[in-house]
This record gives C-alpha cells, structure tokens and sequence, in this order.
C-alpha cells in the first residue's frame, strides 16, 4: 500500500502519494474513495499506482482526484451490471469490463 495521510475529520481529503508517468503525486480524497479504490485494486490485482495510471492516461483533467473518483464510482457501476470479472488465464493481464468500463467513463485513449 502506499503512504496514507489519515489526519482530518472522516470526510476530510486523505492524500496518499502514488505514481503517475514515473513521478509521485499526492492524491487527495475521501477515506471511503480510497477504500473503495482499493478494492478496485485488490479485486483486478493491480497496485494502486498501476490503476491511477490507467485512470490519468484517459481523462484529460489535471485534477487526478476528480479522475479517480469518478473512475471508482464507473467501476461499481459497471460491476453491478456485469458480474463477477473474468480472467483469460494468459499470462498478460486482461482488464476485466469494469475496469474498461470505468476508463471509457472518465475518457476516451489519447
């Protein structure tokens, strides 16, 4: 997991410091988008550096958090609707079509 900042009230922004493009960035959000994050991660075996990076290199905004969240928010949605992931047993990782749905949701490939 990466660095936590836990300080504040329960919906105070939590930053965590995750990488993106190689360099780190502190993310601000609520401790329930970060749990919720991290079950997007833990789900799709993907480190939370992994996942903002997939997320990023869709949504044209500068404001990270404002990607993420809406990302974590498409993702639920999308697993509501679609079930449980699949895995193709290839060695390459296969998105699962929340993931794709929640990266088409916060924007199109560059």
């Amino acid at each position: 997991m990466s660095e936590i900042d836990t300080a504040g009230a329960p919906h105070d922004p939590t930053n965590r410091m995750v990488t993106i493009g190689g360099r780190p960035e502190r993310i601000g959000l609520d401790a329930a988008t970060w749990n919720a994050f991290d079950e997007i991660c833990q789900r799709e075996n993907m480190t939370d550096s992994e996942l903002c990076q997939l997320i990023v290199e869709r949504d044209g905004r500068r404001n990270f958090a404002d990607s993420i969240a809406d990302a974590v928010i498409a993702y639920f949605k999308a697993a509501a609707s679609f079930g449980p992931p699949r895995r193709t047993g290839f060695s390459e990782p296969t998105l699962s079509r929340a993931v794709q749905a929640a990266l088409n949701a916060v924007g199109p490939l560059p």
